[in-house]
């Protein structure tokens, strides 16, 4: 009875054995599964952490670029006023500039009215002109015949008189001549 009562206890010890074997493996399993999941969480929560240093470096990112986008509107908004401005200036100088083109039209279409007299008037002086240059050159042909003709008459006059001279030079040399014998 007590080799059965130790078969029983040894059965029994063994069966509690081989469940606690069971146990520890299983516990061991879990410990496994418990030991990766801690693992894979660890690596999730460096995951999660490079991440959120990520994110946060992209928040930063674009708070730089948003704030640099707000100066860059400021600074469009600073040129599109200047250049509204500067638009509102050139409308205005560009209505004075034809204010003045009209009256400038005004005063050119009295000086077109001027010109169309002045170039009238030099007309008739260039015509009186043409006239004068015909006369003039008349006038000049008679002269020059007129001097060619006093010319050809001084010529003849100097003629006479070097004949004259000449008779009188030969009516002095017989007057000479006479007045000796005279004398004699």
């Amino acid at each position: 009875e007590e080799k059965k009562n130790l078969e029983e206890n040894y059965r029994s010890c063994k069966e509690n054995l081989k469940s606690l074997e069971e146990k520890q493996r299983k516990l061991h399993e879990d410990y496994q599964r418990a030991e990766l999941a801690r693992k894979q969480a660890a690596n999730d929560l460096k995951n999660a952490e490079n991440s959120q240093s990520n994110l946060q470096a992209e928040i930063d990112s674009m708070k730089s670029m948003l704030e640099e986008e707000r100066k860059t509107r400021s600074i469009q908004e600073d040129m599109f006023n200047e250049q509204l401005e500067r638009s509102r200036d050139l409308s205005s100088e560009a209505s004075k500039n034809l204010r003045q083109k009209q009256d400038l039209l005004q005063q050119l279409t009295g000086a077109d009215e001027l010109v169309r007299n002045a170039e009238n008037r030099n007309k008739a002086l260039s015509a009186e002109l043409a006239n004068l240059k015909t006369n003039y050159e008349a006038d000049s042909v008679k002269w020059k015949n007129t001097e060619l003709d006093m010319q050809t008459s001084a010529n003849n006059l100097n003629n006479k008189i070097t004949e004259y001279e000449n008779e009188i030079q030969k009516l002095k040399c017989v007057l000479s001549e006479k007045d000796v014998k005279l004398r004699n």
